[in-house]
């Protein structure tokens, strides 16, 4: 009996590949034998992988010949599962979220190495829990004294970023750049503009 392909909870290509492997009656070692690699331990290997879900994308030819389907529509179904990954993550990030205060430096666009590791500890202040909680007031109040912490810890100026010139809040993960408050390096808010 077939098992049909919607009936499985599992992620996309990992689905696909269950389904496909029953479809065509394979057993471990009938899938290792098609897929032909250098040595029957390797095939063993990437069989094992596929199963799992695992795309090993450089055996994409004999992942194909072996599953009996094109190479396009095995890319098309890995492009499925990452955008499946995406939407998780998306999903993941939006259950998590926390409001935050961005710095925005005089050169945002620096690409050095250490640039990108201490980025994000340097532009970022993460707000509590309870920020969402508290009254318009008390939230400009808690703006306020984070930014001036913030500012007076980096000294208004950074290494790798150069001057702070102002702050951007997000309160909620949907938050568009141009939607957020905007404050001066003292933590007052700040007349909106595009940064």
């Amino acid at each position: 009996m077939l098992v049909k392909y919607s009936e499985i909870k599992m992620n996309p290509f990992k689905k696909f590949i269950h389904v496909r492997i029953n479809e065509l009656g394979l057993s471990r070692k009938e899938l290792a034998t098609r897929l032909a690699l250098s040595s029957i331990a390797k095939s063993y290997e990437l069989a094992d992988q596929l199963t799992r879900g695992e795309n090993p994308l450089k055996f994409e030819k004999q992942i194909a010949n072996a599953l009996e389907i094109s190479k396009y529509d095995l890319q098309k179904i890995w492009q499925e599962e990452i955008s499946y990954l995406k939407t998780k993550e998306i999903a993941f990030q939006k259950a998590n979220f926390k409001p935050y205060i961005f710095a925005i430096f005089e050169s945002p666009k620096n690409t050095s190495f250490q640039a990108a590791v201490v980025g994000s500890t340097l532009k970022y202040c993460i707000l509590g829990d309870e920020f969402l909680r508290l009254t318009h007031s008390q939230q400009l109040q808690n703006v306020k004294e984070t930014i001036k912490m913030h500012y007076t810890i980096n000294v208004g100026v950074n290494h790798y970023f150069g001057k702070i010139l102002q702050y951007r809040l997000h309160k909620t993960y949907e938050d568009e750049v141009g939607e957020c408050q905007l404050f001066d390096t003292n933590g007052d808010l700040n007349i909106r503009t595009e940064l």
